[in-house]
C-alpha cells in the first residue's frame, strides 16, 4: 500500500513573494531613492536640473527621507556638482517643510499646496546663492523660471506617482492622467540618457522599449505619442540626437499599426521604419549608435514574457460596483415608474374604497323596518297602528335611536308617541329592535375596521410611492461618479487588510464629495476608522468627517461625506411622572450621510409604560425611515400607519422633527401636534409652534413645516409638553442664561428648573433635547 506524503513548506518563488511582502516598506524607500537619484541627473539644457527636487517632493510623507537622500546623493555626484548646491538646499529646505507642517492641515489642498512650496524652496535657494555674487534681474527672472519648472513638474510627478501606487489600468486614465505620465516619462527618460553602458545610452534602450509596449497595447495612437515624447527628451541632452523625435515618433506610428502581429512584428517593423528615418535625418555616428540601441530594446522587448507586459499595461486590481451613467438613467426610469404606479394604487384604492362605502352604507332605519315586518306582520293592530297615521308610528320608532346609541338596547318603558298607546306588542317588539340592532351595531364596527385597514394600506402605498419619488430625486442629485477613484478606494482597504463587497464615491449637485463602501459587518472590529477617514480624504483630495457607519444582515456599510461648516453638538435630560421608572416621552438625535443633524422628540399619549412605548416606537420608525432615505413626509405616513393598526386601543404620538444642513446652515422644522420648539438665533430666542394633529388619531395626518437658516452659535431646543405646563414666558431668560453651557448640561438645566416649577399639582413627563450648532472643525 502506498502512502502518500504531504510536501511541507513553500517554494522558492512564495519564499520571496513573502519576503518582499514582509519588507514592501523598505523596498519602497529604496526605489525611491533610487529614482530621486536618476531624477537629479535629468538636465535641461544642460544647466537646469530641479527635477530632483520635484521628486524629493512628490513622494509620500513616509517616503520623504528616502527620497531626500537619494536626490542629494545624485545632485552631489552629477557632472556638475558646484552648480547643484542649490538644488540640496531646495531639497532640505522641502523635508524640512514636509516635517513641520502637518498632512491635515492641508490634505484637501495637497494637490495644490506641495507644488507651491517646491516653487518657493527652489526660488529661496536660487537666490540665495545667486546673492552671494551679486543679483541682478536676469537672476531673478532665471530662478522664478527654474521655480515654476520645479512646481509644475512636482505637480505631474504627483499624479503620477499616485497612478502608480494603485496600479491603475493605463488602457483606462483619463486625459490628465496621461498627459502627467507622458511628462514624467519625458523627465525620466533625459534622466536615463546620460547614463552610458559599453557606449550605449540606458535611457534610449528603456525609451524604445516602452515605446514598443505603447504600440503593442495602445497601437498607433499611444506608439506615435510615446516615440515622439522620448525623441523630443532625448533632443533636450544634446542638439545631436534631435533627429531622434522623427525617428522614434514615426516608428511608434507604424509599429503601432502592426500590433496585432505581436511583439516580434512590432520589434521588426520599428527597426525597419526607425532605421530609414534615422539615415534620411542623422549623422553617421550618431545614426549607427542609435540603431545599436534600438537592436538591443526590441530583442529585449521581444524576450519579456508577454504575461508580464500584460499585467503592466493592462493592471485590473479589484471589482468594484458603482452607479454608471446608463444605470443611473435606468434606475431613475424605474424609480419614478414604480413611485407612479404606487401612486395611482393609491387613488384607485380611495375611489373604490368610497364607492364600496357608499354602495354598502346602511343605516338605523333597517333596524326598524325589520322590526316591524317581523313582529307587526301578523298582529290584528297593524292596520291601526301603520294604516291611519304612518309617519307619527315612524317618528315613536325614531325616540329608540338616542337610548340604542347610550345603552345598547331598549326597554318596554322606552316607547313614546303614538306606539305607546296602540302597541299590544311591545314585548316582542323591544326583542326584535334589540336583535336587529346588535347585528346592525357589529356590521357597523367591521365596515369601521375594514375601511380603517383600507385607509391605512392606502397611506403605505402613498408612503411608499413618496419613498420611490424621494429616492430618484436623490439619485438625480448624483452629477459625477468618478470609476477610477472607485478603485483607488478599493485598494486603499485593501492596505489595511478590509476586502469591500462595494465601493462608490460621487458628487451632488451643490459638488460635495461622498464616498459609500460595503463590507461584513464582522470587519468593522478591527476596521482602523480614523486613519482609513484620514488617508481617504488624502486620496480624494477631501475632507472628511468620520463615517456614518448603517448595519443590515451582516453587512455594514460605511458612509463618507465631505467635512461641513457646523458641528452639532447634542443633549438630552429627561424626568419621568411622579416616581415612575419609565418616561412617556422618547427622543434621539443623529447623523445621516448628506450632512444632516436631526433631533427628534415624542410625547405619547397620558404616561408611563403605555406612552413610552408608543413615544418610542414613534422615534425608532422614524430614525430608521429617515436614515434608509424616506423623505420625512413618506415617513410620517407609514408611521402613522404603524400607529393606527397597532393595537385596538387608541395609540397617539406627537412628532417635533428639526434637521439642520450643517453645510448651509438650514434649518427645517416639522411638528405634529407637537409643543413649541425655542430657537436661539443671533442672541435673541424665537418660538416654532404649530396647530397640527399627532400621529395615531386620523388618516392623513400632515407635518406642519417651518424654515429657517442658522449659523455658528445658534441653539434648537426642543421640549415636551411636561416643560410649560406652568407657561412658556421662563423660557426665553432661562435659554439665554444657560447658552454658555454644553449641550448636555443646558438641557438638564431647563429640566431640572422645569420640575422645580411644578407647584400646581399636575405633573408630566419632563424631556428636554438641545442641539448646539459650532463651527466645523
Amino acid at each position: 500500500m502506498k502512502v502518500g506524503t504531504q510536501r511541507i513548506g513553500t517554494s522558492f518563488g512564495g519564499r520571496v513573494k513573502q519576503v518582499i511582502t514582509a519588507k514592501s516598506g523598505l523596498i519602497e524607500s529604496g526605489i525611491c531613492a533610487a529614482v530621486a537619484f536618476l531624477m537629479a541627473n535629468a538636465f535641461l539644457f544642460n544647466t537646469m536640473a530641479p527635477f530632483g527636487v520635484s521628486f524629493a517632493a512628490s513622494v509620500k510623507r513616509e517616503n520623504s527621507l528616502a527620497a531626500a537622500a537619494g536626490a542629494i546623493l545624485g545632485y552631489t555626484f552629477s557632472y556638475n556638482p558646484t552648480s547643484n548646491v542649490k538644488y540640496i538646499i531646495a531639497v532640505v529646505l522641502i523635508l524640512a517643510a514636509n516635517w513641520v507642517v502637518s498632512d491635515s492641515r492641508f490634505s484637501k489642498y495637497k494637490g495644490v499646496a506641495v507644488p507651491i512650496i517646491a516653487l518657493l524652496a527652489v526660488l529661496v535657494a536660487d537666490l540665495a546663492v545667486f546673492s552671494l555674487g551679486g543679483l541682478t534681474l536676469y537672476d531673478i527672472v532665471l530662478s522664478l523660471s527654474e521655480a515654476s519648472l520645479a512646481a509644475g513638474t512636482t505637480f505631474f510627478m504627483m499624479r503620477s506617482l499616485t497612478v502608480a501606487e494603485h496600479r491603475e489600468n493605463l488602457l483606462s486614465l483619463g486625459k490628465a492622467d496621461i498627459s502627467c505620465l507622458i511628462i514624467t516619462f519625458a523627465i525620466a527618460m533625459m534622466a536615463l540618457g546620460s547614463f552610458l553602458v559599453a557606449g550605449l545610452s540606458v535611457g534610449r534602450i528603456v525609451a524604445v522599449v516602452i515605446i514598443l509596449l505603447c504600440a503593442k497595447y495602445g497601437n498607433e495612437a499611444a506608439g506615435a505619442v510615446a516615440g515622439v515624447t522620448a525623441g523630443a527628451a532625448m533632443g533636450l541632452l544634446g542638439s545631436s540626437f534631435t533627429f531622434l523625435a522623427a525617428a522614434y515618433g514615426f516608428g511608434g506610428l507604424v509599429a503601432g499599426m502592426f500590433a496585432s502581429f505581436g511583439s516580434f512584428g512590432c520589434a521588426v517593423i520599428f527597426i525597419i521604419v526607425n532605421g530609414i528615418v534615422s539615415l534620411v535625418l542623422g549623422g553617421q555616428f550618431e545614426v549607427m549608435n542609435s540603431m545599436y540601441e534600438v537592436f538591443a530594446a526590441s530583442v529585449l522587448f521581444v524576450v519579456i514574457p508577454t504575461a508580464w507586459t500584460d499585467k503592466l499595461m493592462l493592471a485590473r486590481r479589484s471589482k468594484t460596483v458603482a452607479v454608471t451613467q446608463t444605470a443611473k438613467d435606468i434606475m431613475l426610469s424605474k424609480l419614478h415608474f414604480a413611485s407612479q404606479a404606487l401612486s395611482d394604487i393609491s387613488t384607485t384604492t380611495q375611489q373604490v374604497s368610497g364607492k364600496l362605502m357608499t354602495m354598502q352604507s346602511v343605516d338605523i332605519g333597517t333596524v326598524y323596518s325589520k322590526s316591524v315586518d317581523s313582529v307587526c306582520r301578523r298582529c290584528k293592530q297593524k292596520g291601526e297602528c301603520w294604516g291611519g297615521d304612518f309617519s307619527a308610528s315612524m317618528d315613536s320608532m325614531n325616540h329608540f335611536g338616542g337610548t340604542l346609541k347610550r345603552k345598547g338596547e331598549i326597554t318596554e318603558q322606552d316607547f313614546s308617541g303614538r306606539l305607546a298607546g296602540l302597541c299590544i306588542r311591545k314585548p316582542e317588539m323591544v326583542l326584535a329592535v334589540n336583535a336587529e340592532y346588535s347585528l346592525f351595531a357589529q356590521q357597523q364596527g367591521s365596515r369601521q375596521k375594514v375601511s380603517q385597514i383600507r385607509g391605512v394600506v392606502t397611506d403605505q402605498f402613498e408612503g411608499m410611492a413618496l419613498m420611490l419619488g424621494s429616492l430618484a430625486t436623490e439619485l438625480s442629485e448624483i452629477y459625477e461618479v468618478d470609476n477610477r477613484k472607485n478603485r483607488c478606494i478599493v485598494d486603499l482597504f485593501l492596505r489595511n487588510k478590509t476586502e469591500l463587497s462595494a465601493a462608490s464615491s460621487y458628487e451632488d449637485k451643490f459638488g460635495r464629495l461622498y464616498v459609500e463602501v460595503t463590507l461584513p459587518s464582522f470587519k468593522l472590529a478591527r476596521l482602523p476608522v480614523a486613519e482609513i477617514t484620514a488617508e481617504l480624504s488624502d486620496l480624494c483630495e477631501t475632507t472628511f468627517d468620520l463615517p456614518v457607519i448603517q448595519e443590515a444582515e451582516n453587512t455594514a456599510k460605511l458612509m463618507f461625506a465631505e467635512r461641513a461648516n457646523l458641528c452639532a453638538e447634542f443633549g438630552r435630560a429627561q424626568i419621568p411622572y411622579g416616581n415612575s421608572k419609565l418616561c412617556g416621552d422618547c427622543s434621539d438625535f443623529f447623523l445621516d450621510n448628506r450632512g444632516r443633524a436631526h433631533m427628534i422628540v415624542s410625547d405619547g399619549m397620558g404616561s408611563g409604560g403605555k406612552a413610552a412605548i408608543d413615544a418610542a416606537m414613534t422615534v425608532s420608525l422614524l430614525t430608521k425611515l429617515i436614515n434608509a432615505g424616506f423623505e420625512f413626509d413618506a415617513a410620517l405616513k407609514m408611521v402613522n400607519s404603524a400607529l393606527l393598526v397597532k393595537s385596538n386601543e387608541e395609540s397617539l404620538s406627537t412628532i417635533d422633527l428639526a434637521c439642520v444642513d450643517l453645510y448651509t446652515g438650514r434649518a427645517e422644522f416639522l411638528k405634529a401636534g407637537a409643543a413649541p420648539t425655542f430657537v436661539l438665533r443671533s442672541g435673541t430666542v424665537g418660538k416654532v409652534e404649530s396647530m397640527s394633529m399627532p400621529a395615531g388619531i386620523l388618516r392623513g395626518v400632515e407635518f406642519e413645516k417651518s424654515s429657517m437658516t442658522l449659523r455658528e452659535g445658534d441653539i434648537i431646543v426642543m421640549i415636551s409638553d411636561g416643560v410649560i405646563l406652568t407657561g412658556i414666558d421662563w423660557m426665553y431668560p432661562q435659554i439665554k442664561l444657560s447658552k454658555g453651557l454644553s449641550a448636555q448640561e443646558m438641557a438638564q438645566e431647563i429640566a431640572n428648573t422645569a420640575k422645580v416649577r411644578r407647584v400646581d399639582n399636575h405633573d408630566d413627563d419632563i424631556t428636554v433635547a438641545v442641539m448646539k450648532l459650532s463651527k466645523g472643525i
